[in-house]
Formats: C-alpha cells, structure tokens, sequence
C-alpha cells in the first residue's frame, strides 16, 4: 500500500471529479464513433499486429467524453505509478473476468503496478499489458493499452453470453411472477391471462432447458476482448477454486484470454480485496433492483470467499440488508464488510433510482441532464453522510476486537 494514501482523498479532489463527470454525461457517451477514434485504434493494432474488440471501440469512445479534455489520450494505467507511490493519488484498481469454457470465471486486476490473474496467483508488469508470454518471458515488445482500453473492458457488460442473459432473466421472473396479474391488459380476461401466462411459462422452461445442453449457452452476444495470456508455457500451474481440474489445466495452453466485464460474475469487486487482505471493505452496490433484493453482491462475493478459502463474514442475507442503507458483517478472522446499497431515502428527497431503472437510471441511458446527475449523486453522498457514524463506530471495533 503506497505511503500517505490517505493524503490523496481530499474532498476538494472528490468535488474536482465529480465535476469533470457532471460535465461529460450531459452528452451522449454512446455518440457515434468519429473517424479519428477508428483510425487511431486500426492504426496502432495493425502496427503490432493485435486482434481489436467491440469493447476497445467503446472505451475509446467513453475516454473522449470523459476524460480526453482532463489528460493526454496516450495515458496509461502505469503512468500514474510515481503519484501512487508518493501518495499523491489513492492506487486505482479495475477488474474485469476471463471467461473459460466449463470452469469459473477468473477474477483479473489491473493497478499502475501490475495486473495479476488472482485464480492462478500470477502477475504480470503493468506496462506488459498485451505482450505475449511464453515462460513467464515477453516476446515482443508490444506497448502498454491505453486508459481507454480498461474503460471499454472493464465496462463491457454487453459482452455476455446467452447463457447468462437466460440465466438472469429468469431469476427476474421468478423474483416478480407474483405480481404478474398487475400486467395483465384490461380486455383480457383473468381466465385467458392465466392460460397465456401457463404457455409463456412452458415455452421459456423447453427454451431454457434446450439451450443448457447445447453450445449456444456459452454463445456470446459480443465476443469478449482477447488479452495475451501470461500463463503460456509456465509449468505447475493451479487454479485455486476450480470446479473442473482438466478444463482449468487446458487454460494454460491458450495463448489468449477472453476478458469481459467483472459486473457479470459479482457486481462489486470483493475478490480483488480479499486477495490484497484489506481488515474492512466497504462495498457500495448500485446494482439493479432485483441483484439489491437479492442481496447477489453479498452472496456471490460469500460464495467466491468459500471457493477460494480466503476469510469473509458467513452472510446469511435477509431482506433488510436492501432495505437499510448500512449493515455491517463481522468474522473472526477476516475483513470487517460494511454493505450500503444504492438505495432510496426519504431524508433527502423522493427520489427513487429503483424507480427510475426504466428512465434515467437505466443501465442503456447514456446521458444525465445535471438535475438527474445531481440527484443521483446528492443521494449517494447523503447516504454516505449518514452512514459515516456506523462506519466509524464498525472501524473501532474491528480494531478493539482484533487488539
């Protein structure tokens, strides 16, 4: 952990932030991609001989609303190691998942230092990221991506397979079938809504059932954006939590890896702070409603510990986790975990995201007018406000406790 961490987290750099993104999402970030973008990326893949993904062109895409009037277009994750290492700015980390046929996922992670495959605990420099490996050696010398590139990846929730969208789908089904008589349309009788809904019901449980036992489940929507894997030629590997040893061994012969967006397996990176062994973890959910009713950030991020065998609180979710703006989850031996979901609170105001995940608070809306962005902002940090007594108080005894 870089010295004098803390020193970085000033509110009037928070407020900075907060003002660059305000600005950015009062235009469409899903604008047309302009020909300078294209060029730019066909260019450098071309010149070094990568492959190029969908993802690439949206990160791309999302740096040139975001950010490309706050830093050079040429920055790179690494470039900010010598501020991190001073303590002038907290260390980023971003995450996303490989995605390998008939075993889980594996957990990826990306900081100014290195990005590391957190399953097989290996590690790679950060400026290597998209050179090739055979024995752990580089060979070639392929330059560092781009900040752009972990925008798009890391950010690439599109890129899933049908498996998954039936997957989820189904889960919101089931979490809302009993209140599907409200849908039902005023000239249509009870009678013919039920018979209607019996039918839907069967045709998505032979669909379901179907696609299960073929090769479309693991068809993806948009292919995944192909990283060079550092495993190649590396002998004695292990992928620790690995269900299928055989189809985890052939991980390590591929010379690629297909990397997606982490929000698909949980929606907040607790796999990345457990491996560093962080004492609290504060975790801000601002999923969808039905993954906060479900509390799936919390039971994933239980269900991957117990994989991995690494410490984390026996959560037994019950409903008034999503509904209480801070719960706090103690183990004997791990991280404190402090869960605060994204939620509604009538001291603020009556805005409602859950409410809005058709409108503005859509995962497909792409632009904010400021009064949306201040809203959806000023709740979050009220929540913050508000829980920074129970914060403080479980910090104290986490520390009390443990001596």
């Amino acid at each position: 952990r870089p010295p004098g961490d803390v020193r970085a987290l000033s509110s009037a750099a928070l407020e900075r932030a907060v003002a660059v993104v305000r600005g950015a999402v009062q235009h469409d970030l899903q604008s047309p991609f302009d020909a300078r973008l294209v060029n730019s990326l066909v260019a450098r893949k071309f010149a070094h001989n990568e492959p190029m993904a969908v993802a690439e062109l949206w990160g791309r895409s999302l740096f040139k609303r975001l950010l490309e009037h706050a830093v050079d277009d040429d920055i790179r994750m690494s470039h900010f190691r010598p501020q991190c290492t001073q303590g002038l700015l907290p260390t980023p980390l971003s995450t996303a998942i490989a995605v390998h046929p008939s075993v889980e996922a594996e957990w990826l992670e990306f900081s100014p230092f290195e990005w590391s495959m957190l399953a097989h605990d290996v590690s790679a420099p950060s400026w290597a990221l998209g050179r090739s490996f055979h024995g752990g050696e580089s060979t070639d010398a392929v330059p560092e991506q781009p900040l752009a590139f972990h925008l798009g990846v890391c950010g690439s929730a599109f890129c899933t397979s049908m498996g998954h969208v039936l997957d989820m789908s189904h889960e919101s089904y089931e979490a809302y079938k009993h209140e599907v008589d409200r849908w039902r349309p005023e000239q249509v009788s009870p009678e013919q809504w039920k018979v209607y809904v019996g039918a839907c019901e069967m045709y998505w449980d032979m669909m379901r059932r179907g696609i299960s036992h073929s090769s479309v489940r693991d068809l993806m929507v948009v292919p995944p954006t192909p990283i060079p894997s550092p495993l190649l030629g590396l002998n004695g590997l292990r992928m620790r939590g690995a269900s299928n040893s055989a189809a985890a061994h052939a991980i390590a012969s591929r010379p690629s890896l297909p990397v997606v967006d982490a929000g698909l397996d949980i929606n907040v990176p607790t796999p990345s702070l457990l491996s560093r062994h962080f004492d609290i973890v504060i975790m801000l959910d601002a999923s969808a409603t039905l993954p906060i009713r479900r509390g799936l950030a919390l039971r994933r991020s239980n269900e991957y510990a117990v994989r991995m065998q690494q410490n984390f609180p026996d959560v037994v979710f019950k409903k008034k986790y999503a509904e209480q703006h801070v719960s706090v989850f103690r183990s004997h031996s791990g991280p404190t975990v402090i869960y605060m979901p994204f939620i509604a609170n009538p001291s603020f105001s009556s805005f409602d995201p859950h409410q809005e995940m058709s409108g503005f608070c859509s995962t497909f809306n792409f632009k904010l007018a400021s009064h949306e962005f201040d809203l959806i902002a000023g709740l979050a940090r009220f929540n913050a406000f508000e829980a920074a007594p129970h914060i403080r108080e479980a910090i104290h005894t986490h520390y009390a406790s443990s001596g």
